[in-house]
């Protein structure tokens, strides 16, 4: 199920990174994020759709991806931007990046997660690590489940007055990524996705139906029909890189 996998994907790049350390390498977003996207289609070609975009913004540490989630009858979406800690450094180094031409990044995320018209997304960064600095006893998962984590955009643009990017201090904002998928038995979509909002990634101040939907945007409708074909962004947003839609059915811990 969706949920193992996300907690296996977690651990082996966590090892990956891990190796990547001792051979001296530093591994990119952009090909963690493949890797594990890939793997998720081929572990689950019927609950994972995928479309990635031809043409996307280069040159800036990546492109937003957006995640759906569906129960089969609403939906959530999350605004996603991935980064990767630095073998040498234990730091996420352009975490708070900014052009100069732009607004930091953590706060074009934030806007970009607004579309006009629709229901918002959920801006989130995805973070790619592994660490010998966590303090095992704050950690609700095993060390290696954090591998792949998630943390609110909203934290990330707080964080950024300081500039705080160690791994130490970001440790009690990171939630590992299979909390997104694992939802507990009996009980509906709709307070799983609360739970995680509100529990987890601390976003309380917006009632859940703010984010969830009956009727997700056309590009992804036009997913379900075509599936996962490779075609160019005919929707007008350059900074997106792809969409991916996990269907959670029966997808329970």
């Amino acid at each position: 199920m969706l949920c193992t996998t996300f907690k296996k994907l977690s651990e082996d790049t966590w090892e990956q990174i891990d190796l990547s350390k001792t051979a001296g390498y530093q591994l990119k977003e952009e090909t963690l994020t493949d890797q594990n996207l890939l793997q998720l289609k081929i572990k689950h070609p019927t609950e994972i759709l995928i479309r990635a975009f031809n043409k996307h913004e280069e040159g800036r540490n990546g492109a937003d991806w957006e995640w759906w989630l569906t129960d089969g009858n609403e939906w959530v979406g999350f605004r996603v931007q991935a980064k990767i800690i630095n073998i040498e450094t234990d730091r996420f180094e352009h975490l708070h990046y900014q052009a100069k031409t732009s607004v930091p990044q953590s706060r074009k995320l934030i806007e970009q997660s607004k579309p006009i018209g629709e229901k918002p997304r959920v801006p989130i960064y995805c973070m790619f690590l592994s660490t010998e600095k966590f303090d095992p006893a704050a950690l609700k998962s095993a060390p290696e489940f954090y591998g792949c984590s998630i943390m609110s955009a909203y934290t990330v643009a707080v964080l950024r007055d300081s500039g705080t990017d160690d791994v130490v201090s970001l440790q009690a904002y990171l939630i590992p990524w299979h909390e997104l998928v694992c939802q507990k038995p009996a009980i509906s979509f709709a307070e799983h996705i609360d739970r995680f909002l509100v529990e987890r990634l601390d976003q309380g101040i917006l009632d859940v139906r703010f984010y969830i939907t009956d009727e997700p945007p056309a590009y992804v409708s036009a997913l379900l029909v075509n599936n996962n074909h490779t075609v160019e962004n005919e929707y007008g947003n350059p900074d997106l890189a792809g969409v991916m839609v996990a269907k959670l059915y029966n997808n329970t811990e």
